[in-house]
């Protein structure tokens, strides 16, 4: 099985996306969220628990979505049998150093960008349709990395990580910097929003795209009005207890009885 992936840089920096981040085991959530018209998933790694053969499930399951995993730099060393498989792109996290990046690159990335090792019989090359040179080739072009900036030091070195070459995009963490700020959960606190603001304009300057989470509909609109394109909307878990939250609180109001 082979996967069109969207390359960002092609897409241009104006080009506006939507997924959501999974915890949950079930591939089948990746059918549910093309056909409500995603673009994308994030197998959430830092806080979930994806095997790498729960991670190529999910990828199966893709029907004109993208599958990225979120995962701290040490698994993200281990993910090139996985971008074998059809992978889209992986966002690092765990507060992940410039040079953190650049050893990413080298480990998912083809020669002369980097030192994967090559195997034109994997389904990501059609289980040899594609040629080793082609494979290779297309693999480098669509292989998506990303930073995961979720610190003030790494706003900071914002520049720096854009001129890594072949970085995707920078994936904005306001609850985590909001930590690092001494503001914790402060989203409207001057110094995240300053912190924020600042970091969008450095990346779209860069000509990266710049994602973020964002809880519902009226954040998104604020975040995609303050530049940003690529927009994580809420998560699986996070999605289905609110649903059933307002649908309980619905049927009590209907039945007149107080919530509880």
């Amino acid at each position: 099985m082979t996967h069109t992936h969207r390359n960002p840089h092609a897409e241009g920096v104006e080009t506006r996306r939507f997924g959501t981040f999974l915890l949950g085991h079930d591939p089948a959530v990746v059918r549910v969220a093309a056909a409500a018209g995603l673009d994308f998933v994030v197998l959430d790694a830092e806080h979930g628990t994806y095997p790498v053969d729960r991670m190529t499930q999910f990828i199966d399951a893709a029907q004109g979505i993208d599958v990225f995993v979120r995962c701290p730099v040490e698994d993200a060393l281990h993910l090139a049998p996985v971008f074998d498989h059809g992978l889209t792109g992986v966002i690092v996290a765990g507060s992940p150093s410039p040079e953190d990046i650049a050893r990413v690159m080298e480990r998912v990335k083809f020669p002369p960008q980097g030192h994967r090792g090559s195997n034109p019989f994997v389904a990501a090359a059609g289980f040899g349709r594609i040629g080793g040179a082609e494979f290779a080739a297309k693999s480098n072009a669509d292989t998506q990395v990303w930073v995961m900036a979720e610190s003030r030091a790494q706003f900071e070195a914002l520049p720096h990580y854009c001129d890594i070459p072949g970085v995707s995009g920078v994936f904005l963490g306001p609850y985590d910097l909001s930590v690092d700020l001494g503001v914790p959960g402060q989203m409207d606190h001057p110094a995240v929003t300053e912190a924020l603001n600042g970091a969008i304009r450095t990346v779209r300057e860069q000509h990266l795209p710049v994602a973020i989470f964002a809880r519902d509909g009226a954040s998104a609109r604020a975040w995609l009005e303050r530049g940003v394109t690529w927009v994580a909307l809420s998560a699986d878990w996070g999605l289905l207890a609110e649903s059933w939250r307002r649908l309980r609180a619905s049927a009590q109001g209907i039945a007149g009885k107080p919530i509880s």
